[in-house]
């Protein structure tokens, strides 16, 4: 699952490469519960800001990766890049990330800016 949070209304993520150019991986519109974001944002219209979109990556080569995550903002798209390592067809947190989540989880982006796109975790 790659999840995070975002003052838009869709997400669109992509591998490897920008819209056109990398592996489509989903699109998913947002409305996920996040008032954790609204409570650290003090805005409430932030509540419902989260997203999850299914990704169960078969064939996923070793190596660093880049998830490129868009989000649909008053029209405009914005993206954020998020790196990512894989081991085979396993994701696995990028050194250094922090994982302070359920050990399935992979933490790879914490945005603290609602106007852009971000994944915040990547499970395996």
């Amino acid at each position: 699952v790659i999840a995070g949070w975002t003052g838009g209304s869709r997400v669109d993520v992509y591998l490897d490469g920008p819209a056109g150019v990398g592996q489509g991986i989903g699109s998913t519109i947002v409305g996920a519960a996040r008032p954790d974001v609204a409570g650290v944002m003090h805005d409430p219209t932030l509540a419902q800001s989260g997203y999850n979109l299914w990704w169960s990556p078969t064939d996923l080569s070793a190596g660093p990766h880049t998830l490129y995550v868009y989000s649909l903002v008053d029209g405009k798209w914005m993206l954020q890049m998020v790196p990512i390592a894989g081991v085979g067809n396993v994701v696995n947190r990028e050194v250094g990330s922090n994982n302070d989540r359920d050990s399935d989880s992979i933490v790879v982006f914490s945005d603290s800016n609602p106007t852009t796109a971000g994944a915040d975790a990547v499970t395996s």
